[in-house]
């Protein structure tokens, strides 16, 4: 098996990678997915994360855990993956999912006022799961 299967804690601090490969997800420090973490191992001790995934600028967080733990599984994901669209990416602050310069279609991310004029600047961005100053 798998380390990512046995340990999903690794996965998560791993700088996001899932089984598809890394995300640019920069969640300030991860706090949001070990917080995730410890909550279903105190109920789910022998959890497996199947699958985590940045998708239009929220996370998707796939778990498998026994039978039966399907409906607690559901409401402390949809708990994270709400306060994962409430806070930027790149610093941890309240923020809302948008895309750069607001524009209509294009790539979405949670983000703040402050880091949401620097990303639409191209000054800043996200490289597994640090985040990195342009210059």
């Amino acid at each position: 098996m798998e380390q990512w299967l046995r340990t999903p804690l690794l996965l998560m601090r791993a700088r996001y990678r899932s089984p598809r490969g890394s995300i640019q997800w920069g969640r300030a420090g991860g706090g949001l997915l070990e917080r995730l973490h410890e909550q279903i191992r105190a109920v789910f001790p022998g959890y497996r994360l199947l699958d985590l995934r940045e998708k239009l600028g929220g996370l998707r967080i796939y778990v498998e855990g026994p039978p039966g733990s399907g409906d607690r599984l559901r409401s402390l994901i949809a708990l994270a993956e709400v306060e994962a669209e409430r806070t930027c990416e790149f610093c941890g602050a309240p923020g809302r999912i948008r895309s750069r310069d607001d524009w209509p279609g294009g790539w979405r991310k949670s983000v703040c006022d402050s880091c949401h004029s620097d990303w639409s600047a191209r000054r800043i961005m996200i490289v597994c799961g640090v985040v990195r100053n342009r210059g």
